[in-house]
C-alpha cells in the first residue's frame, strides 16, 4: 500500500521548538492512523559523551515535504516469526532513513510475572509470516543492498 512519509534524512523544522532537526526513522503503529518520526538533536550527551536520544514527535509537528512509499502495511497486527525463533505480532513498522523496513515483533505470551515482554525489532527480509511475501535469496540480496539495515541483521530491543 501506498503510504505518504515525511521525507527522511532532510532537515526540516520541529514546530514546538523551531529547532531544525533531521527525521531518520518513522513508525507506523498497528491500529494507528498517524505516523511518529524520530530524530536526534545535533551534538553529544555532555554526561555520556554519546548522541542524544532519539527524540519521537507526530508527524504534524514537523515541517518536511512529503514522499509516496510503497509499506507492508498490511502485515500490521498479524503473526511472524524471526529466523531466531522468535514469535510474536507486529506491533510496528520502523521504515529507516536507508529505506529498510524494520518489523516490531510483539510477543503474544508476558513475563511470568505479568508484564509484557520486550519487543524485538528485525529486518523484514529475516522473518516469515502468512502476511509476508515470500522472497528469494536474490530478491533479498538486492532489497538488502538497495535499502540496507542500519543495524546490519542484529536484533535489538526496540521501545516505541
Amino acid at each position: 500500500m501506498k503510504v505518504k512519509l515525511l521525507q527522511l534524512g532532510v532537515p526540516c523544522t520541529e514546530s514546538y521548538t523551531k529547532a531544525t532537526v533531521t527525521p531518520t526513522v518513522a513508525i507506523i503503529r498497528d491500529g494507528s492512523n498517524s505516523i511518529g518520526y524520530g530524530f536526534r538533536t545535533k551534538g553529544l550527551d555532555k554526561a555520556t559523551g554519546k548522541p542524544h536520544e532519539h527524540k519521537w514527535v507526530p508527524e504534524g509537528r514537523l515541517d518536511a515535504q512529503a514522499v509516496e512509499m510503497e509499506l507492508p502495511v498490511h502485515v500490521l497486527g498479524t503473526d511472524v516469526e524471526h529466523a531466531s525463533g522468535f514469535k510474536g505480532k507486529v506491533e510496528a513498522l520502523v521504515i529507516m532513513q536507508s529505506g529498510c523496513i524494520h518489523l516490531a515483533i510483539q510477543p503474544t505470551q508476558l513475563n511470568e510475572d505479568g508484564s509484557f515482554k520486550d519487543i524485538f525489532e528485525a529486518s523484514h527480509l529475516e522473518c516469515t509470516g502468512a502476511a509476508l511475501k515470500p522472497m528469494t535469496e536474490a530478491e533479498k540480496q538486492t532489497e538488502r543492498e538497495t535499502h540496507p539495515s542500519p543495524i546490519h541483521g542484529s536484533l535489538c530491543i526496540f521501545s516505541l
